[in-house]
């Protein structure tokens, strides 16, 4: 008995990368969750994120504690190897600082 062949839909690559897409999300949430130290989810996350969105480097970074510098927790892809570079960048604080960061977390 031969069963009628169904021909695949036109969308089936859209359908089966948004699978992935989906996958690689709540991977990356999985990942996370799965320890209270941040430190070693950075690698883990970085790839599933590179998976994502196409980067050359990834920076993750936290505010230091007088809030003057973002300080640097994980460099994920291509390394600079500047000898003068420091872990922390200098915090701007104009208009756009406080849109972001004073606004948001006062609301």
């Amino acid at each position: 008995m031969v069963k009628e062949r169904r021909a695949v839909p036109p969308d089936f690559d859209r359908h089966d990368s948004l699978a992935e897409e989906l996958w690689r999300i709540a991977e990356i949430g999985r990942v996370i969750s799965s320890t209270l130290n941040p430190a070693e989810v950075y690698p883990s996350s970085a790839e599933h994120t590179r998976a994502l969105i196409s980067f050359d480097r990834m920076i993750i970074a936290t505010f230091s504690e007088n809030e003057s510098a973002m300080v640097e927790q994980y460099v994920g892809g291509i390394r600079i190897n500047d000898p003068t570079e420091e872990p922390r960048t200098p915090v701007v604080r104009d208009d756009q600082y406080r849109r972001v960061f004073v606004e948001k977390t006062i609301s």
